[in-house]
């Protein structure tokens, strides 16, 4: 072959890979100017958790609005009522922020009875923005006892996470949306109410995500103390009966932690092997206890399980706050908690229990932690 007919092939077959290059260039551009517009066309935000009534507040027992938000976006806000815009918190540093599901924390002080309307604005890093609205009624009204709560069509309110309602052999049962399980799943079953209560419920676990995961029912559900301008809260006050895998066994815990301060705890263990797939009964009792003058001492809770098919256990499983971790006197609500756990919960009893006298031996005492 002469160096012409060589340097024509060459040629040729430069071109060609050129053409190719500039079809692929053009290819890409393309797929990306699609790809964007597809994106422009999706959600930034949705509402998956905003009940039509929330029942009654405590001080840090908030309305929590759920929130599924698109990874493109870079900034959330909401306002109430016309009010000043707050910032969504997007702290990943805040082990409650699970992304894609954000919260908005409302406080009892930022509810108005009846009528209450919310405005939520996402930002995305594509400069496009969605606007969503939508309005919610607060019910201050004393909570009545006793209650039941089954699962079939009811409007679900988180604290934090996605939740469903699923039915199973004729029963309606709750559990966080597969997925979206993680850290401290909280759904609520009441409102606020004081005094002691006795909750049952059954529960099937499917899988424990970690080593130390769990779930249970908080008997007593306080919310997040912190400062109320902090969003996401960073504190918590419970008590909690519950399986933990790291003890691998079922817990009275009662804890208290205000905002970023040290959590105080006090507990009682027992093992306990909760089978996959089978059904459990929960029976959690809390009692206010009161000293002799009748003012308020402390609060006790005690629990037992037991799997379906079983004979229902006489030993119970106690504790008490002043051993470690005092609680405020006041009104909390009773809700589910999922820890890193697939898990199911049955439709759920709440009775009120009379107050009782603390034993005269009893004394507070400082917590594991220290006092809060």
């Amino acid at each position: 072959m002469s160096g012409s007919d060589r340097s024509s092939t060459e040629l040729g077959t430069g071109t060609a890979w050129t053409r190719r290059i500039k079809a692929f260039a053009v290819l890409a551009v393309a797929a990306g100017a699609i790809t964007c517009l597809w994106l422009l066309t999706q959600p930034l935000v949705q509402i998956v958790h905003m009940p039509q009534t929330y029942p009654r507040r405590a001080e840090y027992f908030s309305a929590n609005v759920s929130i599924l938000l698109h990874e493109l976006v870079y900034e959330t806000r909401y306002r109430l009522d016309g009010g000043a815009w707050k910032t969504v918190s997007r702290d990943e540093s805040n082990f409650r922020l699970h992304p894609p599901i954000s919260t908005i924390e409302i406080p009892k002080r930022d509810l108005k009875v009846g009528k209450n309307r919310i405005v939520i604005e996402a930002f995305g890093w594509l400069g496009n923005s969605q606007r969503v609205e939508g309005s919610f009624d607060y019910d201050p009204s004393p909570i009545e006892l006793p209650m039941s709560v089954e699962w079939k069509d009811r409007d679900l309110e988180a604290q934090d996470g996605y939740w469903e309602a699923i039915e199973s052999d004729g029963t309606w049962w709750v559990r966080p949306k597969p997925g979206f399980e993680g850290y401290d799943r909280i759904l609520v079953v009441s409102g606020a109410f004081a005094g002691g209560r006795r909750v049952t419920t059954e529960v099937i676990l499917r899988e424990l995500q970690a080593w130390d995961g769990g779930f249970g029912v908080l008997a007593l559900w306080g919310g997040h103390p912190d400062d109320l301008d902090h969003t996401l809260r960073r504190g918590w006050s419970y008590a909690l009966s519950w399986y933990w895998g790291r003890l691998q066994g079922i817990g009275s815990d009662i804890s208290y932690k205000d905002g970023p301060g040290t959590p105080v705890l006090a507990n009682a263990y027992r093992a306990y092997d909760p089978e996959l797939g089978k059904r459990h009964h929960i029976v959690v009792e809390v009692f206010e206890e009161l000293n002799p003058d009748g003012t308020h001492f402390g609060y006790r809770q005690r629990t037992k399980w037991w799997p379906e098919g079983s004979e229902e256990p006489d030993v119970w499983v106690d504790a008490r706050d002043v051993y470690g971790s005092p609680l405020p006197e006041g009104e909390f609500s009773v809700a589910l908690l999922s820890f890193w756990a697939r898990v199911e919960f049955g439709p759920v009893h709440i009775e009120p229990l009379a107050p009782i006298r603390a034993p005269a031996a009893l004394e507070p005492v400082a917590g594991k932690f220290g006092k809060p």
